[in-house]
């Protein structure tokens, strides 16, 4: 814990001009990241639809503090939902589908949540420089939540440790509710550091930037070591999204190095596409183009997500056009019988059906097209929005977190959409 307070005292330094404020929406990122607070404090609720009692209150109790912080600060929220139409349209049907939802009030605590990480994105707006504000928000995240994973994992298994189902096999866990989750995150903190090392190797290296690299090696080391996971393996999704984001990280320094950065049509017709992928894939009940599974170690059926899919697809098709409402499909009984859609796109027909899905998608290439004017003006920003949207697009292809803005994957992305025009 010494040597998490250490990080957390290296990152002040890393930007003094970061509000207390901030530490709101940081604490959303660390809630949205791991378990929930009610499995933490043995509080968990036995029904999907009743929910956990503290995580409730919890939420309630930051979505108050940060709307009086916002109107102390006298936010324009009128400008900031018309600067983000596709995003508030998304939310528009969510907030719709409350009148067909078979479970009419979990949609709509459903729709609520899904506002918070907005009015979080609205109150990192007002911060001095907002851009600055996610990466520090994203860092504390990080230097938290790797330590405190690895102490799970070694010194507390009860909370870091878990077994599968089917074979008895160990799995590290540590912060998260099981194996993929954390390799997301670990995935997720590696890109974040490599950004920024590679950001401050581009300063002057005096005494204070070689402690601040040094201590991100140090957390990259064990991130690194939590990604090769236990007994029950590796996350193969996560290995193939930090390999993605690395691989468009390395072409973009590539074109900047030749002079030449990526046009808007390009952008938004390759972010397109991926999504479109992600769409027909469990409706082909494979991967197709290039299919790495055997490559990683996997079968065929993708550790069985195509037989997951099969068992889906009826579901979402019996009501195709708007869907069986937000939060209102995964009801108790149905989760004891099967398992997460583990494809984000196919988890949005389930929820809010084809119109969900399409003004997802024009939002996703909305924000490709916000990515490359900011990729224009500050590149190493739009670097860092441009492949964790990526990251986000790929990872849905075999998990579901595209449905849940709850999610740091998907949070971050909005973030960087919100603050665009304040981003400058």
């Amino acid at each position: 814990m010494c040597y998490i307070a250490y990080l957390l005292r290296l990152d002040r330094r890393q930007n003094p001009e970061a509000t207390l404020a901030l530490w709101i929406p940081t604490v959303w990122l660390l809630i949205a990241s791991t378990k929930a607070l009610g499995t933490w404090f043995g509080m968990q609720s036995t029904s999907i639809e009743e929910g956990s009692a503290l995580d409730r209150n919890v939420l309630i109790l930051l979505f108050c503090i940060v709307l009086g912080l916002l109107l102390k600060r006298k936010f324009d929220f009128a400008s900031g939902f018309r600067e983000n139409a596709w995003l508030l349209a998304y939310l528009g049907i969510t907030l719709c589908s409350v009148v067909w939802s078979d479970l009419p009030f979990v949609s709509f605590k459903r729709f609520f949540r899904e506002t918070i990480p907005i009015f979080m994105a609205f109150l990192v707006m007002t911060e001095k420089d907002p851009k600055e504000a996610i990466a520090t928000a994203v860092r504390r995240a990080v230097y938290i939540l790797i330590p405190l994973s690895l102490i799970l994992i070694k010194w507390f298994p009860d909370l870091g440790v878990d077994y599968t189902v089917w074979t008895g096999d160990r799995m590290w866990i540590g912060v998260a509710d099981q194996k993929n989750e954390l390799g997301q995150l670990t995935s997720l903190s590696a890109f974040f550091i490599l950004w920024s090392l590679l950001r401050r190797g581009r300063r002057p290296a005096g005494p204070r930037i070689r402690y601040l690299m040094l201590a991100d090696l140090s957390v990259l080391a064990i991130t690194l070591y939590l990604m090769q996971g236990s007994d029950a393996g590796y996350s193969a999704t996560s290995l193939v999204i930090l390999a993605v984001s690395l691989i468009c990280l390395a072409g973009l320094l590539w074109l900047k190095k030749k002079g030449r950065i990526l046009g808007p049509g390009t952008i938004k017709a390759c972010v397109a596409f991926v999504v479109v992928y992600g769409i027909i894939t469990p409706f082909l009940g494979r991967l197709t183009i290039i299919d790495i599974s055997s490559s990683l170690g996997r079968n065929s059926t993708l550790t069985d997500r195509t037989n997951i899919w099969a068992g889906l697809i009826p579901q979402a098709m019996s009501r195709p056009v708007l869907g069986h409402g937000a939060g209102a499909y995964w009801t108790t009984e149905r989760f004891r019988r099967g398992f997460p859609a583990h494809n984000g796109y196919l988890e949005i027909i389930l929820v809010l059906g084809f119109i969900g899905l399409l003004l997802m998608a024009i939002y996703l290439v909305s924000l490709a097209g916000k990515a490359q004017n900011l990729l224009a003006r500050d590149y190493t920003w739009g670097m860092l929005w441009l492949c964790w949207l990526t990251m986000a697009l790929v990872n849905n292809i075999t998990e579901s977190s595209l449905n849940t803005f709850e999610n740091i994957l998907i949070a971050i992305p909005l973030w960087f959409g919100v603050v665009h025009k304040r981003s400058g």
